[in-house]
């Protein structure tokens, strides 16, 4: 069958090919470039307990849950090291998985404002005591880190863990 002059079953097939062949080489290059690192650079850090990565849209996306015994700040750090040289400029987000129970959610419910006031005003001091009164009225022990991008709450009750990372937007 020709049409103009060209045999469109060969036309048909060599475009296929192509397509095929150019499909299956951006499938390598996500493997080898991001999965396979990726993959092996959470698996060595010993602060993760479980991670999934989806890589189907634009953005990575990453869950991932910590030990029980994790420093939440350290672990979480390490973690978005290890992404950033992974992936370089590459946009990516990073999901906290954790156990929590409806206790450990009511006290990080009550402690929102507190949390919010001190990114905005700096009184991180007064955000712990609010916290860890707030977990001791409910039998759960606080862990609260700052740094300069973010404040990581941890509350611990009865084999319960609410890992909660929030963003400190600095204007």
């Amino acid at each position: 069958m020709r049409w103009y002059g060209l045999r469109v079953p060969v036309v048909i097939f060599a475009l296929l090919a192509g397509m095929s062949i150019f499909l299956g080489g951006q499938w390598i290059y996500q493997r080898v470039s991001f999965s396979e690192p990726l993959a092996r650079a959470l698996n060595n850090n010993k602060d993760i307990k479980t991670f999934q990565i989806d890589n189907e849209r634009n953005i990575l996306e990453l869950t991932l849950s910590f030990n029980d015994d994790a420093n939440l700040m350290e672990a979480y750090q390490e973690v978005r090291h290890d992404l950033a040289r992974v992936l370089g400029n590459r946009a990516f987000r990073l999901t906290v998985q954790d156990s929590r129970d409806d206790v450990l959610q009511q006290v990080f419910y009550k402690s929102q404002f507190v949390i919010y006031q001190a990114i905005a005003r700096g009184t991180f001091q007064d955000m712990a005591d609010f916290i860890e009164r707030e977990a001791g009225a409910a039998k759960a022990d606080a862990e609260i880190y700052v740094d300069n991008d973010y404040v990581y709450l941890r509350l611990k009750r009865e084999g319960h863990i609410l890992d909660q990372v929030i963003a400190r937007d600095k204007k």
